[in-house]
């Protein structure tokens, strides 16, 4: 069962990487405009208000220091911390 999540949590993160290196930041954005990115060091009961706040599933996390985008946090994330 453990690697079996693995393996689809790897195939989500490939999929998402594949999505965001195919598109323009137009394409993925909302029609309001909006975009959210969190900080890595953001803490975690903060990202999720933010997600809750702003009707949003996920949002990519960027590292400051490598300056580059190196996942992303979605309410799922939240659901597997709390389990």
């Amino acid at each position: 069962m453990l690697n079996e999540r693995e393996v689809v949590r790897s195939t989500g993160k490939e999929s998402i990487k594949t999505f965001l290196q195919r598109h323009s930041l137009y394409n993925a954005t909302r029609d309001s405009g909006k975009v959210v990115v969190f900080d890595t060091n953001i803490p975690i009961q903060l990202a999720f208000y933010a997600l809750l706040e702003h009707d949003l599933p996920a949002a990519p996390l960027w590292d400051s220091q490598l300056r580059n985008f190196i996942g992303l946090m979605s309410v799922t994330d939240f659901i597997d911390i709390l389990r």
